[in-house]
């Protein structure tokens, strides 16, 4: 994943790599032999959970219809499948609006029109570290943490950048605040990885040095953590 950094009066183009990756996970047989998936058609849409669950009287609904297993569709190996959007009687739809549930503090919801997210880390105007430091320790107990990422050089200049960077916050002992701006208004938004993805409400920078190593991780906030008023 690439973002476009900017410190001061340089701005560069540097990888973003996860500092926790997936584990790797396979299956064995009882027999000790490598075990792998395979899809099978169990049913159509009219024997679905669903629909036969809905019924009044599923023992008299069974008696009247003689439901009978599709002999040429059950069992049948797939391969690959197409995901779509189905209404409540599974018909296919094509035509809809989405909307985002949010659940208000006092428990309440509240229903409003999705907006899809655009990634803002890559753009022609970069993400900027800027000057304003912050505790480690105050961060982690005022805001909710999400995401780390390792921000990673590709050759001896973006190596001389971001070591700089990370010596300067190793001796400070702090975090720098990050920051995006929109391309318009140039005002301050949300970080945003990726098309879809969620909005990171704070962003902050961490940095290491030993010899002549570094490590910049960059953090990831959603939200900020506050105390209820007692009545």
């Amino acid at each position: 994943m690439k973002i476009h950094l900017a410190y001061q009066n340089i701005d560069t183009e540097l990888e973003l790599v996860p500092t926790h990756r997936p584990q790797r996970r396979f299956h064995i047989s009882p027999q000790g032999k490598p075990a792998t998936r395979q899809r099978f058609i169990k049913y159509t849409s009219k024997l679905s959970d669903e629909k036969v669950l809905n019924k009044e009287n599923i023992v008299q609904e069974l008696k009247n219809t003689d439901f009978e297993i599709d002999l040429e569709l059950a069992g049948k190996k797939i391969s690959r499948t197409h995901q779509i959007t189905v209404s409540e009687d599974l018909i296919p739809i094509y035509n809809y609006s989405e909307y985002d549930v949010l659940t208000l503090p006092d428990g309440t919801r509240r229903e409003r029109p999705y907006q899809q997210t655009i990634a803002n880390i890559n753009t022609s105007i970069p993400v900027r570290i800027t000057e304003e430091l912050a505790d480690p320790q105050e961060l982690m107990f005022n805001y909710v943490f999400r995401k780390s990422y390792y921000i990673t050089h590709y050759d001896g200049v973006t190596y001389k950048f971001l070591f700089e960077i990370a010596e300067r916050l190793h001796n400070a002992k702090k975090f720098a605040r990050v920051d995006t701006f929109n391309a318009e208004n140039k005002k301050r938004e949300p970080l945003i990885l990726t098309d879809g993805g969620r909005k990171f409400s704070r962003a902050y920078l961490a940095g290491t040095v030993k010899g002549e190593t570094y490590r910049l991780v960059l953090y990831l906030f959603v939200q900020e953590l506050t105390i209820p008023e007692v009545e």
